[in-house]
This record gives structure tokens, C-alpha cells and sequence, in this order.
């Protein structure tokens, strides 16, 4: 009976996921969307790598170009957002990498992401790892052309970061700045006789 427990405890661990972090990251990439006459289609590449003391990442994206048909015009990003099942680049976690021909999902939206990585195309998640951190576009373009005598979008580049600590907005300063006069203006004392 004990064999019997044991064996199906040790099976349930060994079917079990490792989870990790959350790891801050920092990397940086691009976006792109091409429809032009040498279209390419829509592809991201992101390279970044972190750590918090304990888990560690470094990571490389490389992912798409699938020929969007004309008709549709993608939004660009605010994230990053998988577009195969199975991008190419590399990943490694705590010295665990994947690659392929194994599979991983990755997705980063405002300040949190994750990346699993996948026994085969349909298969389990072996590995998954919270990320943190800041998602910023640094530069945009679009590029139009002229095509049956109509201007058309055929393509868009974006340029992005993501940073483990976020620099301090303007507004925050400003807020920062007045409470800070307001709280040094209640502190002075009153003259004896005025009060």
C-alpha cells in the first residue's frame, strides 16, 4: 500500500509544471507589419533577460511573418503577443532551455508576462515563469503607397522596451514637488501675536 501511495505521489510531481518568479526583465525589440510589394507579413523579435536573486531568464524571440491578407491591417502592439505556436529563439530558465523543434508561449501586456514552455506542439506545459516589468513603445512609423490609385497602408515598424523599474513620470514629480511645498508651508511657524 505504501509502494502503491508513493508511486502515485511521485507521479503527480513529475506531471506537475515547475512555476517560477515573478523575474523582472528588461530586453528590447520590434514589431513589424509588411504588405507591401515585398511583404514579408508581421513579425516581432524581442530579446531581454532578468533576475530576482533566485530565478533568471535570458531570452530571444523571433516570430512570424505569415502574409496577412490585405484586407486586414493589424493594430500595432502595446505587448507582446505570440503569432506562431511555435516562434523560433530560445529561452532559458534556471539553466532549463527550450527551443526548437520544443515549443513555448510567451505573452507580455502593461507591467506582467509569462513564458511556458511546452512538450511539443499540443503538448503539456513542463515550465512556466511570471515576468514583471514595463512595457514602452520607443519610436512608431507607418509607410504608405499609392496602389490602384489609392494611398494604402503597407507597412508599420515599432520600436519597444521593457524595463524592470519604470522611470518616474513627469505628473508624478509635479505631484511629488507640490506636496512636498504644501507639507515645508505647514511646518513654518507662526510669528507670537498673529495667531
Amino acid at each position: 500500500m505504501r509502494t502503491l501511495l508513493f508511486l502515485l505521489l511521485a507521479g503527480t510531481a513529475l506531471a506537475a509544471p515547475i512555476s517560477v518568479g515573478p523575474i523582472p526583465i528588461s530586453g528590447s525589440g520590434f514589431w513589424e507589419w509588411d504588405y507591401g510589394p515585398s511583404g514579408s507579413g508581421m513579425g516581432v523579435s524581442f530579446s531581454g533577460s532578468g533576475t530576482n536573486g533566485v530565478d533568471s531568464i535570458s531570452m530571444f524571440i523571433s516570430d512570424g511573418t505569415d502574409n496577412i491578407p490585405p484586407l486586414f491591417t493589424p493594430t500595432p502592439p502595446t505587448g507582446l503577443s505570440q503569432i506562431y505556436p511555435c516562434p523560433d529563439g530560445g529561452i532559458t530558465v534556471n539553466g532549463i532551455h527550450t527551443g526548437p523543434p520544443k515549443c513555448f508561449n510567451y505573452g507580455f501586456q502593461g507591467d506582467a508576462g509569462f513564458v511556458d514552455f511546452k512538450d511539443g506542439f499540443f503538448g503539456p506545459i513542463t515550465l512556466h515563469a511570471d515576468l514583471t516589468g514595463y512595457f514602452n513603445v520607443t519610436s512608431y512609423s507607418e509607410h504608405y503607397m499609392v496602389i490602384q490609385g489609392t494611398n494604402r497602408l503597407v507597412s508599420m515598424y515599432e520600436t519597444f522596451t521593457i524595463t524592470a523599474t519604470p522611470e518616474p513620470s513627469t505628473a508624478s514629480m509635479l505631484i511629488g514637488a507640490f506636496l512636498l511645498l504644501v507639507g515645508w508651508r505647514s511646518t513654518r511657524r507662526v510669528p507670537p501675536g498673529l495667531g
